[in-house]
């Protein structure tokens, strides 16, 4: 089983690690859980 993490494209994981840097753990929460919704109902 692949951890949920892995599962987002490359792209959004880029982004949210970006905002991680900048310490913006908000925007790391919106990014992955906006991502995950949208490949859940694709």
């Amino acid at each position: 089983m692949n951890h949920p993490w892995e599962s987002l494209p490359a792209g959004i994981r880029t982004q949210a690690d970006g905002y991680v840097l900048q310490d913006r753990l908000m925007y790391v929460v919106r990014t992955a859980w906006e991502a995950s919704r949208a490949r859940a109902s694709a």
